[in-house]
């Protein structure tokens, strides 16, 4: 469900940041359900908010003292599993953030 077009238009495929930001600058919700990791229901993943606060707090350290950037031509492509991997993986350039 997370990549259907019946439920994120014809651009599903692609990375829209403005898909989960309102109008007014605040979090769209989205509910779990339609993401294949975090089915709702009784068998809902037990692990699902501690994996979400720790993702949250790796992003936030890299992107604060990195800049990352995505490998020029390298193809973005998800892979319909279980697990939701990457099809080639996703290759980026990393690069330390000055202290200024």
């Amino acid at each position: 469900m997370g990549r259907m077009e019946e439920i994120w238009g014809d651009d599903c495929l692609e990375f829209k940041l403005e898909r989960w930001i309102s109008e007014k600058g605040g979090t769209v919700h989205v509910p779990s359900y339609n993401f294949i990791a975090f089915h709702a229901g009784p068998r809902n993943c037990l692990g699902k908010d501690k994996a979400l606060i720790q993702m949250k707090m790796v992003a936030r350290t890299v992107i604060g003292n990195y800049h990352v950037k995505l490998a020029k031509g390298h193809p973005v492509s998800p892979c319909n599993s279980i697990i939701l991997n990457m099809k080639y993986g996703l290759k980026v350039q990393i690069s330390k953030r000055s202290l200024l």
